[in-house]
């Protein structure tokens, strides 16, 4: 099985995700977008600064919803970008459209293990 690393963020796919993101041993950040939308470009820089500064503590991956339309249904994506927080599987927080990295950063800091 293939993983695409961008950066430091994982890109999953319908072949990947369950031992990627369903199997994490740590919680895990998922971004659903597309390569097309301005909103979704603009989360580039913030997901690989929130995986960055999180390394270890969060695993931070992203969902092209064009390639893998039925992970998006399955989680009732209907606006892009969509970030959830999975943690052991279930869906523990929903973040829609952009938000900055000072309110990412306060959302997923609750699921993460403070060392």
């Amino acid at each position: 099985m293939q993983v695409e690393e961008t950066d430091i963020t994982i890109t999953v796919t319908d072949d990947n995700w369950q031992s990627v993101v369903m199997d994490a041993e740590t919680p895990v950040l998922v971004d659903f977008g597309t390569e097309w939308n301005g909103e979704c470009r603009q989360m580039d820089s913030v997901l690989d600064e929130i995986a960055d500064e999180m390394w270890g503590e969060l695993c931070v991956v992203r969902v092209n919803v064009d390639n893998s339309p039925g992970l998006a249904a399955e989680f009732g994506v209907k606006f892009l970008p969509t970030l959830l927080v999975l943690q052991d599987g279930c869906e523990e927080d929903r973040m829609v459209g952009a938000v900055s990295k000072t309110e990412l950063a306060k959302r997923v800091s609750c699921f993460v293990e403070v060392a």
